[in-house]
C-alpha cells in the first residue's frame, strides 16, 4: 500500500515535469490567463480601501469627442473590465500562432509595418492610462493632445522582435488593469481636459480596448498570412 502510493507520487511528479517542460508557463497569453484565475488576493482592509469595483455604462456622447465614436462603438455591448484580459488574450495568441510573423511587412507602400502598428498600439494605451489617471482623480488641467503619426515616424529604427514587444505590451496592459481596478462608480464619471475638450474615465476605457479591436481587424486582413 505505502509502496504504490510512492510509485503514484513518483508518477505525478514526473507527468507534472514533463507537462510544465512542454508548456511555456511565462507565455504572457498563459499567464493572464491564470491571473484571471486565480487573481492576486489583498487584504480585507485594503479591499474595503479600494472602493466597490463597478462596471462602467457606455458613455454618453457628450463624454467624448466626435473623433473616438469609432472606437466605443466597436465594442458593442461588451464589457470593457473583461475584455482587457479577455481580448488581450486572443489578440497576443493570433500573433504567437501566426505562421511567418514579419514584423517589417507593410501591406502598401507609406502604410506603417506590422512592427511600427504594435508600436502604435503600445503607445497610444500609455498616452490612454495616463488620461485615464488624470480623468479618474478629476484633474482640472488642461492637457494637449498628441500626435500618433509623429510618434508612429519615430519608431523607424525599432529592431525590436515580437517577444520583446509582446513583454512590453504586456506590462502596460498589466498595469491598466490593476488601476481600473480600485476604481468606484464615481471615479468612472469623472472627466480629464484634454486638448480642450472633456472626455470621462469610462470613455477612456472604451477607448482603450475599442482602439485595439480596431485595429486587429486591419492586423488579420492586411498583414497576416
Amino acid at each position: 500500500m505505502v509502496f504504490s502510493m510512492f510509485y503514484a507520487s513518483m508518477v505525478a511528479k514526473v507527468v507534472f515535469s514533463i507537462v510544465c517542460r512542454l508548456i511555456n508557463l511565462n507565455h504572457p497569453a498563459i499567464l493572464i490567463l491564470l491571473e484571471s484565475i486565480y487573481p492576486i488576493r489583498c487584504s480585507k482592509s485594503k479591499a474595503n480601501n479600494m472602493g466597490k469595483l463597478f462596471f462602467p455604462a457606455k458613455p454618453a456622447p457628450d463624454e467624448y469627442d466626435e473623433y473616438y465614436k469609432n472606437y466605443i462603438d466597436r465594442m458593442g455591448d461588451s464589457n470593457p473590465l473583461k475584455c482587457l484580459n479577455s481580448d488581450f488574450i486572443e489578440q497576443i495568441e493570433l500573433l504567437d500562432h501566426s505562421p511567418g510573423l514579419d514584423l517589417d511587412y507593410a501591406y502598401d507602400h507609406g502604410k506603417w509595418t506590422l512592427r511600427q502598428l504594435i508600436v502604435h498600439l503600445v503607445d497610444c494605451e500609455r498616452v490612454m492610462s495616463w488620461r485615464l489617471l488624470a480623468a479618474a482623480r478629476n484633474d482640472p488641467n488642461s492637457y494637449p493632445g498628441y500626435d500618433y503619426e509623429w510618434y508612429a515616424k519615430n519608431t523607424i529604427d525599432d529592431a525590436r522582435k515580437w517577444v520583446e514587444l509582446r513583454g512590453e505590451w504586456k506590462s502596460v496592459r498589466k498595469a491598466v488593469v490593476a488601476f481600473t481596478e480600485t476604481l468606484d462608480e464615481e471615479q468612472w464619471r469623472q472627466f480629464c481636459t484634454i486638448d480642450g475638450k472633456k472626455l470621462s474615465a469610462r470613455a477612456i476605457l472604451y477607448i482603450i480596448t475599442g482602439h485595439v479591436r480596431t485595429h486587429f481587424v486591419t492586423i488579420q486582413n492586411k498583414y497576416l498570412p
